[in-house]
C-alpha cells in the first residue's frame, strides 16, 4: 500500500469548499480579513486627525515657540518655550489661527512679566500656563484654552 494514496481512503483537502468544514474555515478566514480592514481604517482615521481626543474631549493646538526675556536682573535672563494648547473646540484653532499675533503677543507679555523666582519650578510652571490660559481667554469668542502644555522649557 502506498502512503500517499492514503490507504484506500479519498484524501480530501481540509480548504475544499464542498466540504461543511472547509467552508466553514473560509467564513472565518473572509470575516476575519473584513474586520482586520476595518479596524486598520478607524485607527488610520483616529491617527490622521478625523477624530478629537476622545477621554480629554479637547482638540490640540500647536501655539508655538518663545523667546524673550525674563522681568528681573536687567533683562540679563530669558526664557524659550514652545507652547501648545488643548481647545474645547475645532472652532478654537480656527479663531487661534485668525488671532496668531494677538494670541503670540498675549504669550509674550506674561512671559516678559514673570521674574525667574515665579517661573522656577512646578509651580512656577504651572502658575504660568495658567496665567496663559487666562490671557488667551481673553482673546476667544468661540471658546476656551482648557489647558496650557510646554513642550518645552528653558531658562538661562
Amino acid at each position: 500500500m502506498n502512503p500517499l494514496e492514503g490507504g484506500g481512503r479519498e484524501l480530501r483537502d481540509p480548504w475544499s469548499l464542498r466540504s461543511e468544514r472547509g467552508f466553514s474555515r473560509l467564513v472565518i478566514l473572509i470575516a476575519g480579513g473584513a474586520a482586520l480592514v476595518v479596524a486598520l481604517a478607524v485607527v488610520a482615521w483616529a491617527v490622521l486627525g478625523g477624530a478629537e481626543d476622545p477621554a480629554a474631549g479637547t482638540v490640540p493646538y500647536r501655539a508655538g515657540e518663545f523667546l524673550t526675556n525674563l522681568a528681573d536682573n536687567g533683562g540679563r535672563r530669558f526664557i524659550r518655550v514652545v507652547v501648545e494648547f488643548s481647545v474645547d473646540d475645532r472652532l478654537v484653532t480656527r479663531e487661534l489661527d485668525q488671532k496668531s499675533a494677538a494670541v503670540a503677543d498675549g504669550i509674550l507679555a506674561v512671559l516678559r512679566s514673570k521674574t525667574l523666582a515665579e517661573v522656577e519650578g512646578a509651580a512656577g510652571m504651572e502658575a504660568l500656563a495658567r496665567d496663559i490660559a487666562a490671557r488667551v481667554n481673553g482673546l476667544l469668542k468661540t471658546g476656551r484654552v482648557t489647558r496650557v502644555f510646554f513642550v518645552e522649557f528653558i531658562i538661562q
